[in-house]
């Protein structure tokens, strides 16, 4: 059913199921005082450090920071968007969801993308069929010259475009109502005297997506005089080849966890793979890797082999994906770099050596550090002072990029010894702006205002216990302050598990998260009065806020000397600010 699903019910489905139960239909979670912990699910670890606190309905990850709600760990968890996350949940708890017409859209418009993915699994099947006709044998030859049996090609939907100019165009849209629709699924154009098909004579792979929909298609000629070799579909409103991955869909079949994913350059490298038992290939859609393909693979494994010609374009392809790989090494993501023989690929190598070969070669793949570190050092010499201080000069942009964590720290060493500095100094040039607002939570206790956003969070009804604030933010934590308690008051938030899910920014929903996990500030009476305390703390804190007070009081009683002075003191601070 299409439309938006009301906020009210997301709020009430929140409302009605208990997130440890959630949790704890994958995980097994251990009572640890009033909290749950275990061991993240969504990076490795020994010690846990993931936290399910029942009272505020939200886990949270002192090791990757991953975060929200219960709708938010269905959608992590199990790889699902949003609604179908939502969807879930809801079925399993005996709710249905409600949708919301969407207004200023005809029934066609709303049904749209539906409808495109109908008329893509169409043209998939119409692929197939073709493909088992005894008139098109000269598909059937090509994929067999591949090696191909027909158990791949029925599990990858392999198929065959016929060499017509119309033919999957007449099937499907014999009528020609369906022009538009054809059109923007990118399976015809549009021409002088009409549309045409836009796969002609070309053996067919579909695009799934990780739901198993087909989204695209890929199409290869069957000789090596045609041009293009390879047609992709175009961009669509299903279909964003820098956002997929040909073969995980398939890969993901064989097993809901990859040990280790392997990143080649085409369709038929990713099946020549799978028929040799190799399951966990995955090619990117024509496009170089980019930080998305990366971002996907990461949720999917741990564990990533880029594998490359071993030819100037193939380590070209390589370093981009290093270059997309960087921003993701924490420590916790290993990525390698296998480099076949030159003019090999990933299907002539199975093909002709066989999986255990195969496999032998991945043992060989560089790790990205070393990859990293060997192609900066080429043509320089190390022994000389030019040669090292080249070297550093060509890393730290590559440094600039890493996340902080144990990767960057141990590549820091190995680049230190290379050339002979130590890190300190590297560091030095690195040149890092400590964010004085943003102080490491963590380290210490909380001060006024971060106890504040904390008790809110845990709390949000608490905010009608705060009156009008008069004082102006001075940092970026009474910034989120502020903040949090105009969004509580607007949309009206009652529980945590429905600010999660409210909150838009990614960075301050970390921020709030982090504070709110940091101590338990819930102390089952005198809510409300602690609140207001931090609150006038806060206020008073201001010297603006105390100065006006003072004066305002002595306008109707006599001030002490002691408040005199403080009157002198607080006129001297505003001056000077």
């Amino acid at each position: 059913m299409s439309g938006r699903i009301p906020q009210h019910f997301l709020d009430s489905l929140l409302a009605k199921v208990d997130i440890v139960d959630v949790i704890g239909r994958y995980i097994d979670l251990k009572k640890q005082g009033s909290n749950y912990s275990a061991c993240c699910p969504f990076h490795q670890e020994k010690t846990p450090s993931f936290t399910v606190t029942p009272s505020k309905q939200f886990y949270y990850c002192f090791g990757c920071g991953a975060h929200g709600n219960a709708i938010g760990f269905v959608k992590e968890y199990n790889r699902l968007d949003f609604v179908e996350a939502v969807e879930d949940l809801a079925h399993s708890a005996g709710m249905e969801v409600p949708r919301e017409a969407v207004k200023h859209f005809t029934p066609a418009k709303k049904n749209e993308l539906q409808q495109l993915y109908d008329l893509l699994q169409k043209a998939a099947k119409f692929y197939q069929w073709q493909l088992r006709q005894s008139s098109n044998q000269e598909a059937v030859e090509y994929f067999k010259s591949r090696g191909l049996t027909g158990e791949i090609a029925k599990n990858y939907g392999l198929g065959y475009a016929p060499h017509a100019w119309d033919h999957l165009n007449k099937t499907l849209n014999p009528h020609g109502k369906l022009d538009a629709l054809m059109q923007k699924a990118g399976l015809t154009i549009q021409g002088k005297s009409g549309c045409y098909d836009r796969f002609r004579h070309r053996v067919m792979f579909p695009i799934r997506d990780r739901r198993g929909r087909v989204i695209g298609f890929g199409g290869r000629v069957l000789t090596a005089d045609e041009q293009p070799k390879y047609l992709n579909s175009p961009e669509t409103p299903v279909f964003h080849k820098n956002r997929e991955l040909y073969g995980l869909y398939e890969a993901l079949q064989t097993s809901n966890t990859l040990n280790y994913a392997i990143v080649v350059e085409g369709y038929m490298d990713v099946i020549a793979l799978a028929q040799a038992g190799i399951h966990n290939a995955v090619a990117t859609l024509g496009t170089a890797t980019n930080e998305e393909h990366v971002r996907i693979l990461s949720k999917q494994t741990k564990h990533i082999v880029f594998c490359f010609d071993g030819d100037t374009a193939g380590r070209q392809a390589a370093w981009r994906a290093l270059n997309s790989a960087i921003p993701h090494m924490t420590g916790e993501l290993r990525v390698e770099f296998l480099f076949l023989p030159e003019g090999e690929d990933p299907d002539t190598t199975i093909r002709q050596n066989g999986s255990t070969a195969f496999e032998a070669l991945l043992h060989q793949a560089k790790p990205l550090s070393v990859f990293l570190l060997s192609t900066l050092q080429e043509n320089l010499n190390l022994r000389s002072i030019d040669g090292r201080a080249l070297l550093l000069n060509k890393a730290l942009p590559y440094l600039q990029k890493l996340p902080e964590g144990t990767f960057k720290a141990l590549l820091l060493e190995q680049l230190a010894q290379l050339c002979q500095v130590s890190v300190p100094k590297i560091l030095q040039q690195l040149a890092p702006t400590p964010d004085q607002n943003t102080p490491q939570i963590q380290e210490r206790p909380l001060n006024t205002v971060e106890q504040a956003i904390a008790l809110l969070v845990q709390e949000p009804s608490l905010v009608n216990e705060i009156s009008d604030i008069e004082w102006h933010p001075q940092d970026s934590n009474e910034h989120l302050l502020l903040d949090l308690v105009t969004f509580i008051k607007n949309q009206k938030i009652m529980h945590s598990s429905s600010l999660f899910q409210h909150w838009p920014s990614s960075e301050s929903s970390r921020r709030l998260a982090l504070l709110a996990s940091k101590k338990n500030m819930l102390k089952n009476s005198n809510n409300s009065l602690e609140i207001r305390d931090l609150f006038t703390r806060i206020s008073q804190s201001h010297p603006e806020n105390e100065l006006e007070k003072l004066l305002y009081k002595s306008k109707s009683y006599k001030l002490s000397e002691e408040e005199k002075q403080k009157i002198r003191l607080l006129i001297q601070q505003t001056t000077k600010s």
